[in-house]
């Protein structure tokens, strides 16, 4: 009578194949979902990033009332208030910083400043004095490497160069 109280090498061998085809797979999605993960929390940050400065901004020239923009060296911007208040927004994209005022805002890493941007402030119409004859436009595209779209900050202001 035969002992068949063991297993074969060949059962023992499928049922590794069978574990280490479980464990890959089970790896694999585990990995994914925290590159998902990775990239969520990069995007989230790149947008309260976003979100910050452009807020920060607009709460300024809604409640000070923007009156000019001069430049105070390279890319360096004052922004003039008819109150007298004076912010400054400065961009480094050598170090992917933009400061606003008193506060630095710091990119996530892999992400940068896209060159050129645009800060001016135009007349549209002089013939419109006192009724919002200029436009402020604050255009910083900000990318990420590995994802795609902008988080740039996008500000289009009207305002009285006449005040």
């Amino acid at each position: 009578m035969p002992n068949n109280k063991g297993f074969t090498v060949f059962e023992l061998l499928i049922g590794f194949v069978f574990l280490i085809v479980i464990s890959y797979l089970l790896l694999s999605t585990l990995f994914s979902v925290r590159d998902r993960q990775q990239f969520t929390m990069i995007k989230n940050k790149l947008t309260d990033i976003k979100m910050s400065i452009t807020h920060d901004i607009e709460y300024d020239l809604v409640n000070s009332g923007f009156s000019s923009l001069t430049s105070c060296g390279s890319y360096c911007y004052d922004l003039n208030f008819n109150n007298g208040s004076v912010k400054r927004l400065t961009i480094n994209t050598f170090d992917n910083i933009i400061s606003y005022d008193n506060t630095t805002y710091e990119l996530a890493v892999d992400s940068y400043i896209v060159e050129p941007f645009t800060i001016e402030a135009n007349v549209i119409d002089a013939s419109y004095a006192g009724r919002n004859n200029s436009i402020l436009t604050i255009i910083i595209p900000i990318e990420h490497r590995e994802i795609e779209g902008s988080f740039g900050i996008n500000i289009n202001h009207p305002y009285d160069d006449t005040l």
